[in-house]
């Protein structure tokens, strides 16, 4: 019975949305409003200057539609916006370059390590095998095997 129920609102939720509001939006097509609001990026003069939460509240109404649907998990809606655009800005906080003022001038110096003498050691081994190998070798400060 739950699988039955579950496609059912699945069906339902999939292809029988309700219209937009006209005085919000110029068409009753839900899925043309959004193509709009996908369409109009192409717009944007520089694209990675966009932060439009759009695209991560489309997320999370689906996200929070699923709970509802399937789990009987109700959301506040303006929770859901402000918990989108918050993660919009983290999103692009974190991927964000961060420049180096070219008024300063960090200059580096190379450090060297000197390891002295070094003995490196190897082995190989199988559960299935009879045998196994080791190895090792000794390395001076030279270099020197």
């Amino acid at each position: 019975m739950r699988s039955l129920n579950a496609r059912r609102l699945y069906k339902y939720g999939l292809y029988q949305l309700p219209p937009s509001s006209p005085d919000i939006f110029y068409l009753l097509s839900i899925y043309a409003n959004m193509d709009y609001f996908f369409g109009r990026k192409n717009n944007i003069v520089e694209p990675q200057l966009d932060r439009d939460p759009y695209h991560w509240i489309i997320w999370y109404i689906w996200k929070v539609r699923n709970d509802k649907l399937f789990r009987g998990i109700d959301r506040n809606p303006l929770e859901l916006v402000r918990y989108a655009e918050s993660e919009c800005q983290a999103w692009f906080n974190a991927n964000e370059r961060i420049h180096a003022s070219p008024h300063v001038q960090i200059s580096e110096e190379p450090q060297f390590l000197s390891l002295g003498n070094i003995c490196m050691v190897d082995g190989s081994w199988s559960f299935t095998a009879q045998f196994s190998g080791y190895g090792w070798v000794w390395k001076d400060s030279h270099g020197k095997i």
